[in-house]
Formats: C-alpha cells, sequence, structure tokens
C-alpha cells in the first residue's frame, strides 16, 4: 500500500520512458558528434594546371596544350606500400595520388575508352588498367605501356593480380581469361554467358578463382590449377550481384541489400545480414558494393544514396561512414584507411571513423551528367570561364589563358556564362536568376529573375556593341539593358538557344528553325522554319554576320540529328549535316572560328571541324573517351582563333587550332 502511493504506476512508465529517451539523446549526439567528425571541406585537384599532351595527328587539331580530367568513382587501388592510390579519370588517364595529401603524382595516358578498373600489382612494379577493349600493363617506374591486350566486351568492373603476382585475371560476356604477365600468355575458362561487367577476384593463397555476373545474378568459383568449377551462388535476384573475398570467406550482396557469407573451398552459406534496406519507391537497383579488408577482419558495404557501413565477419556491424550515395573501393594494405567514391572521392581513416581527404571532380554512371555545362572566353582571350552542371556544388571558376591556371573563383553554382564585349563582366545563369558580376573583383552587380524550366534553360548572350543581355527563361526569351536592367521590350517567342549577331541588330532565337528579331525593337524580321531540336540547339552566327546555324532534328521520332547553315539575308539554305544517333541532341555546341571559314561543333564525344566552303570535315577528334559519361557538353574558341576549348562530364581541355 505504501509503495503504491510513493511510486505511483504512471510515474514508474515515465522514469522508463525518461531513461529511454536519454539513451536516445546520448545516441543522437553520439551520431551528430560523428558526422561533424566526418565533415571536410572539398579539395579540387586540378585548380592549379597539370599538363598532360594528348596527340592527334589531324591536321587541324594539334593536340591538347592541357587537361584538367574529373576523377571518376568506378574503381580504385592503394598500392602495396599504401603510399599511392591509383584512380581512372576522364580522357582515358589513370591518375596515380598520394595518399597523404591526395596530391597528384603521376598521370598515365592512352586508354581511348572509360576506364572501368586498375589493379596494382603485389610488388608494386606494374600498374593494369582496363577498359571495354583492352587492357593495358603499366610500368610504375617509367610510366609507359609495356604490354596492351586486346579483348571483346572486356569490361570487367573489377580485375584482379594473382596474390604472387604472375598472373592477371578479368572476365568478359562469357569467358573468365587468365593472363601469365611475364610470357602474355592467355588462357580462358569458358562460363557460359554471364552478362557485361563481370567482377573477378583470386583467393588469398591464389589457389582459387570467382567470377560474378554483374547482370545475372549469379557468382561462380574455380580452381586456378585446373580450371574445376568447385561451386555456383545462384542469388536467383531481379539485376546484379557483387561479391568479395576476405580470407576464408566469400561475401555477396544483391539488389535486396541482403549481404551473405560463404565459406571457401566448399561454397556454404555461413551468414546471412540485413544490410541495406530496398527502397520500394525504385523498383531498379543496384546492389551494395562489398569489400573485405586486406586481412579479412572487416567488411565494408555501400549503397546508392545510402551510408557506408562496416562489419566484422560474424556480422556485427562496427561503425558508420556518414557520406550519402558513397561506395567502398579500395582498402588500404594495412587496413587502416578506406577509399570511397560517390559525389567525391574520399579517403576514411577507419580507426576514428574520420575522413581524412575529401577531393572534388568525380563522376560516375549515376551521375552520367556531371561535369563541365558552359564555357566562355572573355574578349581578350586572357580567361576562361566555366560552369558546372545543374547537380554539382562547384562553383563558376576563371582560368589564365593559355596556362591553364585558376585565377578567380565566383561564389555561385552556376551554368550559362557569358562575358560583357568589355570583358568587365560575366553573366552567369542559375536556377532562378541571371546575375552579373564584376570581373575585377568578383563582386555581384545585379541580377534579375529568369527561372530555368529544364535543362534546356542556362542559356544568356551580350549583345556585341554590349548594351543588350538576353536569356532563355523557362523557355521565353527575356532581353535587359546592361546599364539599368530595363526591359526595352518584350520577345514573344520561344526557343532553346539565342545569338546575337555581330553587328548587334539581330537576335536569333533557335528551336522549330531560327527565328531572327530586331535587337533594337524585338520585332520579328525573319523566320526559318524547320523541324525544332531538343535541348539548346546550340545557334551560332557566323563571324561576317552573313550566316546562321544551329542543330536540327531531321525526322519527327529524333533518331537523325545534324547542323544547317543558313543565308541570314533571305533565309536560304547553304549547308546541312546529318548524324544518326541514339541520343536525344548529340550536337551540344556549334561555334564558328574567328579568321577562318570553319565550324566546329560537339557531337556527342567527337570534336569536328567543318570547312563551309568545301562543305567537307577536314578533322574528327575524339579527344574525349567514348561514352555516354563522357559526352562533350560545351565549346568555346579563343577570339583569335588559336584554340577550342571543350568540356564535359570527363572534364576540361583546351586544343590548340592550326594556323593557316
Amino acid at each position: 500500500m505504501w509503495l503504491k502511493r510513493r511510486y505511483p504506476p504512471g510515474l514508474f512508465i515515465m522514469g522508463i520512458l525518461g531513461i529511454f529517451l536519454v539513451i536516445v539523446l546520448i545516441f543522437k549526439v553520439q551520431i551528430l558528434i560523428e558526422k561533424r567528425q566526418q565533415t571536410k571541406p572539398v579539395t579540387y585537384l586540378f585548380d592549379q594546371p597539370v599538363t598532360i599532351r594528348l596527340e592527334t595527328s589531324e591536321d587541324w587539331l594539334r593536340g591538347a596544350v592541357w587537361i584538367k580530367p574529373r576523377l571518376s568513382a568506378w574503381s580504385a587501388a592503394f598500392s602495396p606500400d599504401g603510399e599511392f592510390i591509383a584512380v581512372p579519370m576522364g580522357f582515358g588517364v589513370i591518375g596515380i595520388l598520394r595518399a597523404q595529401d591526395g596530391s597528384l603524382v603521376r598521370m598515365l595516358a592512352g586508354h581511348q575508352k572509360p576506364i572501368e578498373w586498375v589493379s596494382f600489382s603485389p610488388d608494386g612494379r606494374f600498374l593494369a588498367s582496363g577498359d571495354e577493349e583492352e587492357i593495358r600493363l603499366w610500368s610504375l617506374a617509367t610510366g609507359e605501356t609495356i604490354q596492351r591486350f586486346s579483348c571483346t566486351l572486356c569490361g570487367s568492373r573489377r580485375a584482379a593480380f594473382s596474390p604472387d603476382g604472375h598472373l592477371l585475371a578479368f572476365g568478359d560476356h562469357e569467358n573468365l581469361k587468365i593472363l601469365e604477365i611475364e610470357t602474355g600468355q592467355e588462357r580462358s575458362i569458358s562460363i557460359g554467358y554471364l552478362g557485361y561487367r563481370n567482377f573477378v577476384e583470386f583467393s588469398d593463397d591464389g589457389q582459387l578463382i570467382a567470377s560474378g555476373s554483374y547482370m545475372l545474378g549469379t557468382v561462380k568459383v574455380w580452381r586456378v590449377s585446373d580450371g574445376t568449377e568447385l561451386f555456383t551462388i545462384n542469388e536467383q535476384a531481379y539485376g546484379p550481384v557483387n561479391f568479395s573475398i576476405g580470407g576464408s570467406l566469400l561475401a555477396s550482396a544483391t539488389p535486396d541489400g541482403v549481404i551473405k557469407l560463404w565459406r571457401l573451398p566448399e561454397g556454404s552459406l555461413v551468414r546471412t545480414i540485413s544490410a541495406h534496406r530496398k527502397e520500394r519507391s525504385s523498383p531498379v537497383r543496384l546492389p551494395p558494393v562489398v569489400l573485405f579488408s586486406s586481412n579479412g577482419d572487416m567488411l565494408a558495404s555501400g549503397s546508392s544514396g545510402e551510408i557506408i557501413k562496416l562489419w566484422s565477419p560474424d556480422g556485427r556491424l562496427l561503425g558508420r561512414l556518414w557520406q550519402q550515395a558513397d561506395i567502398p573501393l579500395a582498402f588500404s594494405p594495412d587496413g587502416r584507411y578506406l577509399v570511397s567514391g560517390g559525389a567525391t572521392l574520399k579517403l576514411w581513416h577507419i580507426v576514428d571513423r574520420s575522413l581524412k581527404l575529401n577531393l572534388g571532380g568525380v563522376h560516375d554512371l549515376r551521375t552520367a551528367s556531371e561535369g563541365i555545362e558552359s564555357l566562355a572566353f572573355s574578349p581578350d582571350g586572357t580567361l576562361l570561364a566555366t560552369s558546372f552542371s545543374r547537380y554539382s556544388e562547384e562553383a563558376v571558376k576563371l582560368w589564365q589563358m593559355p596556362e591553364g591556371c585558376l585565377v578567380g573563383v565566383l561564389p555561385i553554382s552556376g551554368h550559362g556564362l557569358a562575358f560583357s564585349p568589355d570583358g568587365q563582366l560575366l553573366a552567369v545563369a542559375d536556377l532562378k536568376a541571371v546575375t552579373l558580376w564584376r570581373v575585377s573583383d568578383g563582386q555581384r552587380v545585379r541580377s534579375h529573375d529568369c527561372p530555368a524550366q529544364s535543362f534546356t534553360d542556362y542559356v544568356v548572350a551580350f549583345s556585341p556593341d554590349g548594351t543588350l543581355l538576353a536569356a532563355v527563361c523557362a523557355n521565353r526569351i527575356e532581353v535587359w539593358k546592361v546599364s539599368d536592367g530595363s526591359k526595352p521590350f518584350p520577345i514573344r517567342g520561344r526557343g532553346g538557344g539565342i545569338a546575337f549577331s555581330p553587328d548587334s541588330e539581330l537576335l536569333a532565337v533557335s528551336g522549330g528553325g531560327v527565328t531572327l528579331y530586331s535587337a533594337r525593337d524585338g520585332q520579328e524580321v525573319r523566320t526559318i522554319r524547320d523541324r525544332s531540336c531538343s535541348g539548346n540547339c546550340g545557334v551560332a552566327f557566323s563571324l561576317d554576320g552573313q550566316l546562321v546555324a544551329a542543330s536540327v532534328d531531321f525526322d519527327y521520332f529524333g533518331t537523325k540529328h545534324g547542323i544547317k547553315i543558313w543565308r541570314v539575308s533571305d533565309g536560304q539554305e547553304v549547308r546541312s549535316y546529318q548524324v544518326e544517333s541514339r541520343y536525344s541532341n548529340p550536337i551540344q555546341a556549334v561555334v564558328f572560328v574567328p579568321g577562318k571559314k570553319i565550324v566546329v561543333i560537339a557531337e556527342e564525344h567527337t570534336i569536328k571541324l567543318w570547312d563551309l566552303e568545301s562543305g567537307k570535315w577536314v578533322s574528327s577528334f575524339q579527344g574525349h573517351t567514348n561514352a555516354i559519361t563522357s559526352k562533350i557538353e560545351a565549346l568555346a574558341v579563343s577570339p583569335d582563333g588559336k584554340y577550342l576549348a571543350s568540356g564535359g562530364s570527363d572534364g576540361l581541355a583546351l586544343w590548340q587550332i592550326r594556323d593557316e
């Protein structure tokens, strides 16, 4: 009776609830401390000049003066001593980074396709790399390619050296291939159709080799000595499977977010870990990437849009790395560090789960449109402005030409760019407005409301006399006076591209052909009817103002694209070029070269130069690697016609144009 009066049931329940809330609060505070510890500013690798020449035999493009490639999040590898990290980059380049500070030590150039994987040999003398058409073996002492192996669809997502370094294994769509490094001899194990992008790993003792299908949800294990198949893991999952080997265990992961541990060499199931939740709103999902540490005492798993989790082999959760959309790529040889890929390339200290390095510029297939979106040369050619895609948080940057040194950063994540004719202002179009910035000190001058409705917006242009500024705003065309920001006249048309004539008398608007408006009162002067194009139609005037060019669709089905050039005086078609492509709007940019009767276009991943007099192509160069992830998004020619800048998801490049 006394106890009931002293401690009523409600108070007891409230006490229990209070203890529970305190525990939750402590847990949340611990998470906040971890998150703060795991926050580090992004360091961008190529804000200072890094020169590597991409040679070409083309007549017009003399090769790259320099490139600023972006990192790729597909693969990374530690050197055996843990001092260096190899990562794929744009333009078919491999970057060798110092693990201590992330500085770039060397770039290896040669691949013509996007690099799928990199791997150090166990003795540290070689680096192997692969794209979908060839495997390269590099000498790290000289930086030269010492062996090349051609293959068909050899797009392994992961390949491996044997522990003794004598063998290199990778998979294609039907075979597991094993190369003898010293002799170059190759043997194959027929594995049946496993689908493109396979994973390959050796066991720690080198006696077993496993290959997993990225498409069909299976993992097979063979004996290396005679190619005998020991067992098959058939997850029967809708979608790809990922796996990793550590010690006597093989870990597999499927799109439902479950990790399974299998005993080697018999293939018995040891443990199941529900590691990552499956999003109901996304019917198609990639599996978590699983990765054992070098000594097999830890397993890291990461899935798109989720944090990386660290596990013990007995299934205990050891910790989390609180960064979204990251995947584990490589453990250091001593197991103390982990490299992950996602929005940026990160180096983690495993003991305290702190973020040591955070390197910017990463792209992968999930963010295929990341990268350079707009380029603009200053009128005197001494500066190049770059902007990044609408998904990127990188600022607008100013580079000194032709050296490529970073000299200025504007505190805005903009997209469309244009210099004023006197070079004093830079117009930047973003999601909501067009803002004028003073180039000399980076100060904001004025903003104009200009909402972007889709990726076709972010187009902005100054009139050559410097009096007007035009932009595409939610498919409408807006024009302002530069002096005071007032609107002198309305433009009633709609379109995806705009350009002023060299004499500032006309404003061309593309979309459904090209419409020419008077830049004095906005009245329509002439309409050149044609089929519309999707996206930014890349309209441009010739330097003498007599011609206007735009990208167009040649059919209603959107499979035949090209550019057309019309005479401004009467709207008659002068030249046309057609290309068939499975991509919408494959021609992203059209630029006339000053002082030459040459048009430069960006067609998917290829730079093409077109002689207007002969109607023939004089040069076609694939400097950007050949893939949808490296589609060229922007071109700009320097005012003197000596240089061509190109940008896309794989980075930025400056090319030298031949003098006539």
